[in-house]
């Protein structure tokens, strides 16, 4: 199941890599316009993070560390490209579609490196002499289901390691049973300027 999961991720890696291979013109013209230095320079960067970073994924080559590469690359694109777009009245539907995509490919990379840690970990005597079990829910960015889900990870699922949310406050329901229950929490949450 993992292996299919790499596959598929990155087909849309290398996909899109090729895709700008295509139409470099077309892609250095866009980075241009929003004011990358040396466009031709940073698209060439692009192409080859995708393509390799994909291929990588594909053949099963340094996976974690392509992983945390890739997440970080589609962190920086999302932020320094596809944000840029959002307002423009022709291409911000386009646009938006691109972030969530990269949203999208970004838990699936975490999900993906999550579960090679994992692999790895257990084929190395595990935790403590112990093997990791990932449990994995889907709170859908909604607090109404968060405090739900986490009650079941805490007390029918009887974790000891909560990896919170990504990229939003919607863990926020599931901190109190968490401080209840005294357990570790690890997550990410945006913080007010």
């Amino acid at each position: 199941m993992v292996a299919i999961a790499r596959w598929l991720i990155a087909f849309f890696f290398i996909a899109s890599g090729s895709g700008k291979v295509f139409a470099f013109r077309q892609s250095s013209a866009i980075l241009s316009s929003i004011g990358f230095p040396v466009p031709t320079f940073f698209l060439t960067a692009i192409i080859a993070v995708e393509i390799v970073g994909g291929l990588g994924l594909l053949f099963n080559l340094w996976t974690s560390s392509v992983a945390v590469t890739l997440i970080v690359f589609l962190v920086f694109a999302t932020v320094t490209i596809h944000a840029r777009f959002v307002r423009d009245p022709v291409t911000g539907t386009d646009q938006v579609v691109h972030i969530i995509k990269n949203l999208a490919s970004n838990g699936k990379t975490a999900r993906l490196a999550q579960q090679l840690w994992q692999e790895h970990v257990n084929t190395n005597g595990g935790l403590l002499g112990r093997p990791v079990e990932l449990v994995c829910l889907d709170d859908q960015t909604n607090p109404k289901l968060v405090a739900d889900l986490y009650q079941r990870l805490l007390d029918v699922e009887k974790v000891d390691v909560v990896v919170g949310g990504y990229g939003d406050n919607s863990v926020a329901p599931a901190m109190p049973l968490i401080i209840e229950r005294q357990r570790f929490f690890l997550g990410l949450r945006p913080e007010s300027s």
